[in-house]
């Protein structure tokens, strides 16, 4: 090696894999009612977006006006998207 050269080493392989995309409309996804002790009223339904899926649950959740939902926690980190009406957060 020459003085002033760089000596590079690979600690990681990155491997490429195919990729297949999905486009999926939410206006023709199944919507199903969802009734839970959690909701502070009936009017709830759920649009599961990748129901085979063993790392994600995707789903779009509607609440009916003036459902909330009660205190809850989760097993995992949760992404909310608002697309209509206000959204509240509490912590304890």
């Amino acid at each position: 090696m020459l003085k002033g050269e760089a000596k590079w080493e690979v600690s990681t392989l990155i491997r490429m894999e195919e990729v297949n995309m999905r486009v999926t409309k939410i206006s023709e996804v199944r919507k199903e009612s969802l009734s839970y002790p959690l909701f502070t009223g009936p009017d709830v339904t759920r649009q599961v977006l990748l129901p085979e899926s063993k790392e994600f649950n995707v789903n779009v959740v509607n609440f009916g006006k003036g459902v909330r939902n009660k205190f809850h926690a989760h097993d995992s980190e949760q992404i909310l998207v608002v697309t209509s009406g206000k959204e509240t957060q509490g912590h304890r």
